[in-house]
């Protein structure tokens, strides 16, 4: 449309000032130039109109919403599923502690939702968090969607501090909790195997609470350690590419099975973080929400006060327990998650070992295969 106007500016020009003798292509050129504001001006009015279309369609199919208060949290749904998001929010809920209410972004942030067959455009200008989905997930997914949302509100709290630099998640039970137990029994970690025995300080330790920048000998034998140096240089060889470790640590270590050697290696490849047991996963989110539930009534208020303190020193003030009390807590939890192992059996094995001795059957009445 903005193209038409300014070719119509032009012809216009063109038949209302006919060249002669007397005008200059000069005197033409100054004439165009005087249109240029006018063509710009036309194109700005074009798009203008465009747009303005185009929100009018968008108002003609917009479904109205409401603002609403749910325990602490403002929601922002669809207002025919204003009753539906209090029940979805009111569920995620109950999994939190009154120190919910204690949260800063919570008490700022709004968080938008829907859960239809077809979603419409939310638009929100403040900070917000998002519940939408269509109705290919279950009701259950949902409460669960909306529980991470809180969870997530909570972790932007305490950002740039030591403790959400160690955690990194959402502060709220795991979504699929069963996955902390197969992490820790399955890492080869030997602080692993004591904490799922032990609990206590073991699993305190296996968490990387209270942990300096290199806590590898804690954390994995000599052996386990020494395995992973031999790797890594291992690994620089088949890509050949020059060891960047020092030649005669990795010799002391591949070859003389030195341990301090081996340990020269892994500190020169990376900081205790990237070696830790732990540092992946809902591992680290589990404790820090079950150290806030045991905290109860103040206890995000003082995990907060806490800004820029470790993670453990953190944790043991907001929930009044110490470290050993919280890493059995956590051990707890973790058992409780372990997966169920039925033995014996199942109705498809047992269909399957039916079938099979059926077919034994029918092959020894064969002549072929009769026995004797």
């Amino acid at each position: 449309m903005a193209g038409r106007v300014a070719s119509l500016l032009l012809v216009l020009l063109a038949t209302a000032t006919p060249l002669s003798a007397r005008q200059s292509d000069e005197e033409l050129r100054r004439k165009i130039d005087s249109l240029a504001p006018l063509i710009v001006e036309a194109e700005a009015a074009a798009r203008a109109a465009v747009e303005a279309q185009q929100m009018e369609k968008m108002g003609e199919g917009a479904v109205p919403v409401d603002t609403f208060g749910v325990g602490p949290l403002l929601v922002v749904a669809r207002r025919e599923q204003r009753g539906l998001a209090t029940a979805i929010f009111s569920e995620a809920l109950e999994s939190f502690g009154p120190w919910l209410d204690e949260s800063r972004v919570i008490g700022d942030a709004l968080v938008a939702f829907q859960w239809a067959r077809e979603l419409v455009p939310i638009t929100l200008e403040d900070e917000h968090r998002r519940v939408e989905s269509t109705f290919f997930r279950s009701r259950a997914e949902i409460v669960e969607n909306a529980r991470h949302a809180v969870g997530s509100m909570l972790t932007a709290d305490l950002a740039g501090s030591p403790t959400a630099g160690w955690f990194a998640g959402p502060v709220a039970e795991p979504l699929e909790p069963s996955r902390v137990y197969r992490l820790l029994a399955s890492l080869p970690a030997e602080i692993n195997q004591r904490c799922l025995g032990e609990g206590g300080v073991a699993c305190w330790t296996a968490l990387g609470l209270d942990a300096d920048d290199w806590q590898m000998d804690e954390w994995y034998s000599d052996d386990q350690r020494r395995d992973f140096a031999v790797q890594l240089a291992r690994f620089f060889e088949r890509i050949d590419r020059p060891i960047p470790l020092g030649e005669r640590a990795v010799a002391d270590c591949v070859d003389g099975g030195s341990i301090a050697a081996c340990d020269q290696v892994l500190r020169q490849r990376g900081s205790g973080r990237t070696y830790a047991p732990l540092h992946r996963g809902d591992a680290r989110p589990a404790m820090v929400y079950l150290a806030m539930q045991a905290g109860g009534d103040g206890a995000w208020a003082r995990m907060l006060q806490m800004g820029e303190a470790a993670p453990g020193d953190a944790l043991r003030y907001a929930s009044g327990l110490s470290s050993e009390e919280l890493g059995d807590l956590w051990h707890a939890w973790v058992l409780a998650q372990r997966p169920e192992v039925q033995a014996g059996l199942g109705v498809g094995s047992l269909f399957t070992l039916l079938w099979i001795l059926a077919f034994a059957g029918l092959a020894m009445r064969s002549s072929r295969w009769r026995l004797g």
